[in-house]
């Protein structure tokens, strides 16, 4: 056991296009999310009351945040707005393709970095006026398969092997 790799600071996010240069979106608040899932298919059999096999169906990853500046341009990455300053009917069938990367630090100084090369926003928070707390954009992006690198993304830790 090694406490050194743990990894415990915030994220430092960056957004571009797919295949672009991505920029730091600013402030963040709540953390980042990465969620990795799986769809599975039971199979059953005559003969049993149980399943006797599972079948992956798909895999993916989710990756959910808030972003405290309060800009169109964030508006615009997070809640795929059409960029002309309006509100609405952003994406159409052909929504807007960004990457991610998320940047932390371990305990013993080492950066890692979780990069999704091909993403879609597929939910969006409620942004809330309140006295008493910050507004916020907040949204979900679901990676897709880039066939270009072929892979969804990377996990680069800060050296080799660790």
């Amino acid at each position: 056991m090694d406490a050194t790799k743990i990894l415990s600071s915030p994220a430092t996010v960056m957004i571009g296009p797919s295949g672009g240069t991505a920029a730091a979106v600013g402030y963040t608040q709540g953390g980042v999310t990465i969620t990795k899932t799986r769809d599975t298919r039971t199979i059953e059999a005559d003969q049993s009351l149980y399943p006797v096999e599972m079948s992956i169906t798909s895999e993916g990853y989710e990756i959910s945040f808030s972003l405290m500046e309060v800009t169109y341009a964030n508006l615009q990455k997070m809640w795929d707005e059409p960029g002309t300053g309006k509100l609405g009917l952003a994406a159409g069938s052909n929504p807007s393709k960004y990457e991610i990367q998320i940047y932390g630090n371990r305990k013993d100084g080492q950066q890692v970095k979780w990069t999704f090369y091909k993403c879609i926003v597929t939910g969006f928070e409620n942004f809330t006026f309140a006295k008493d707390s910050e507004g916020l954009i907040g949204a979900t992006f679901t990676a897709l398969w880039d066939e270009t690198k072929n892979a969804i993304g990377e996990f680069a830790p800060a050296t080799e092997g660790t």
